[in-house]
C-alpha cells in the first residue's frame, strides 16, 4: 500500500502522495454521489483533505527552504530577518505537522472506505 512507511518518505515522496490523494479525493468526490453512506463518502472525504493539508504544510517548508537558500545573496538586513523568520517558523511547523501525518495517516489506513458496502 502506498504510504506504508510514511515516515521514512523522502520529500519528493511526501509531494507524490500529495498529489496521489489529490486524484483519490477527486475521484471520490465524483464516484461518492452514486452510494447511499453520504456521511462515509463525507468522513473519508475529510480525512483526505487533513492529510492533503499536513503533506502541504511538509512541501511549503521544502520549498521555502530551497527558495531561502537560493535567496543567500546579501539582501540587506531587513530581507535576512524576513528570511529568518521564514526560516523558523517551517522549522517549527514542519515536524509538528509530520507528526499529526503520522497519526493521521495511521486513522487513515484504519477507516472503512465508503465503496465497501
Amino acid at each position: 500500500m502506498r504510504g506504508a512507511a510514511i515516515g521514512q518518505i523522502s520529500d519528493e515522496g511526501y509531494y507524490k502522495l500529495r498529489i496521489t490523494l489529490k486524484n483519490l479525493r477527486y475521484a471520490s468526490e465524483f464516484f461518492g454521489t452514486v452510494f447511499k453512506r453520504r456521511c462515509k463518502v463525507r468522513a473519508f472525504l475529510q480525512r483526505i483533505s487533513e492529510l492533503q493539508d499536513l503533506l502541504g504544510t511538509h512541501n511549503d517548508g521544502v520549498m521555502a527552504r530551497k527558495l531561502l537558500a537560493e535567496l543567500s545573496v546579501d539582501l540587506g538586513a531587513d530581507a535576512e530577518v524576513a528570511s529568518g523568520l521564514m526560516r523558523g517558523w517551517y522549522a517549527r511547523s514542519v515536524p509538528i505537522a509530520d507528526a499529526k501525518l503520522l497519526k493521521r495517516w495511521k486513522s487513515f489506513k484504519r477507516c472503512d472506505r465508503f465503496w465497501n458496502v
